[in-house]
């Protein structure tokens, strides 16, 4: 391993650690506002997490110039792939296009700049392979600290303050206007305290809820023992230590799950759960009717969510985003509004009058379409196809079945979650960690 491989190789572990946090430099062109607003999800944002990937970028290609300088090798990708190449050239036409018919050019300029950072950071991870229990160790650091800082918000009921600011740690308390909040009332209905819900170094408790429940799927079904293929063999560690490292984990990430009362969140971990365990211990003649009571376990807990609570404001507020994203679906059927245009669009699909909330809608399909149309999804599905084809003869000889489950078990839960809640398409944090699960399900 030459010293600029260590560097790029170093530097993806260094942004999985630094995954949760949200330090960066807003900018505020006239385009970001609606309304007259500022709107954080349409802010051109220079984050620490996008420098770390340009910089690995970069350590990535001049670590892979012999390629490019090897002509035979560039002839011989072309030839073995000339569908990749022509679906490509078609979407990157289809592209051009949704940003000509867009609300606001600028706007989904912007948004395809960050698909393709995405993209590229994409292909980084499938090309170079990185290894799961590794991935799973970083994410699991990452959720400790998180964890950590959520408990202590929980409790002090305030941010904590001082050098957590540094690394994306907001500054609120309970009086805060707009602060999420829970009230714990007893069975008498005598008392109900307000706790605040915690944040962390992220934008929401969703947001936190929804990170939380990713990394504790990943890290409860990664097999910490294969660590011992990569540490050196005069060095010691017994498979206890390991499963303590991985209880500690698995225990505080819960107790932060458990306080951020995401219940979206809580649904995904406790529908993964129950397919892990179904996947695991069951036998093929069984799958069958097995697989229909996951079905209606999934009914059931998404039957919950929606209707638990119908009177809450929050619930209103995402059926009246539903029905505007299926209004612009309408309006928009082919093309879309442009990508990351939803809110800009929004104030012609909602009465004035209503438009107090400026949101994404709560689920990540309706936000797709809405953007792109029906040809988008397509052509993204079919670009989907044909690389996942083209890219098996990539995949990691080495790598077990086990390791390919956890992947794919949370990648499964975060897609989940997406009916319900936007966060993994529309914040920085959200956007990495799909991404990554993404890329390494390939």
């Amino acid at each position: 391993m030459n010293s600029m491989t260590r560097i790029h190789r170093t530097l993806f572990y260094i942004l999985l650690i630094l995954l949760p946090t949200q330090i960066g430099l807003h900018f505020w062109p006239s385009w970001s506002f609606v309304l007259g607003r500022r709107v954080d999800y349409l802010s051109p944002t220079l984050f620490l997490t996008d420098i770390i990937v340009v910089a690995l970028l970069i350590c990535w290609f001049f670590d892979s110039l012999s390629v490019f300088r090897n002509k035979k090798k560039i002839h011989t990708i072309i030839n073995r792939s000339p569908l990749v190449f022509l679906t490509l050239g078609v979407f990157i036409c289809f592209i051009i296009d949704n940003i000509m018919h867009a609300v606001n050019v600028p706007v989904a300029i912007y948004a395809w700049i960050k698909f393709f950072e995405y993209a590229v950071l994409g292909l980084y991870i499938v090309k170079t392979k990185p290894a799961v229990n590794i991935v799973s160790l970083c994410l699991g650091a990452a959720m400790f600290y998180s964890s950590v800082i959520a408990i202590s918000q929980f409790f002090l009921r305030h941010s904590v303050g001082g050098v957590l600011w540094w690394i994306g740690e907001r500054t609120f308390s309970l009086e805060t206007p707009g602060i999420a909040k829970i009230a714990l009332c007893n069975l008498t209905r005598l008392s109900c305290p307000i706790f605040l819900r915690p944040y962390a170094t992220l934008p929401h408790p969703n947001v936190l809820g929804g990170f939380l429940g990713v990394v504790l799927l990943l890290v409860g079904t990664t097999d910490f023992e294969a660590f011992k293929k990569i540490i050196p063999r005069r060095v010691h560690i017994d498979h206890l230590i390991f499963l303590f490292l991985q209880w500690i984990l698995l225990i505080v990430g819960a107790a932060s799950l458990i306080l951020t009362f995401s219940r979206s969140a809580w649904a995904m971990v406790l529908l993964a759960s129950a397919a892990v365990l179904i996947l695991r211990h069951l036998n093929k003649q069984k799958v069958r009717v097995l697989l229909i009571g996951i079905l209606i376990f999934f009914a059931v807990v998404i039957f919950y969510i929606f209707s638990a609570h119908f009177s809450d404001e929050s619930l209103v507020v995402r059926e009246q985003l539903n029905n505007a994203a299926l209004s612009i679906i309408q309006a928009h059927p082919l093309v879309g509004v442009g990508l990351g245009n939803f809110l800009v669009a929004l104030p012609t699909f909602i009465p004035s009058r209503q438009i107090y909330f400026l949101q994404p809608v709560h689920n990540i399909y309706l936000l797709f379409i809405s953007e792109v149309g029906f040809f988008g999804v397509m052509l993204f599905t079919l670009i989907c196809y044909v690389l996942m084809t083209n890219l098996r003869k990539f995949c990691k000889a080495g790598e077990t079945a086990n390791e390919r489950f956890a992947i794919r078990i949370s990648l499964l839960g975060l897609l989940f979650v997406g009916l319900i809640d936007h966060y993994s398409v529309t914040v920085q944090q959200g956007q990495l960690l799909l991404t990554l699960l993404i890329s390494m399900s390939v």
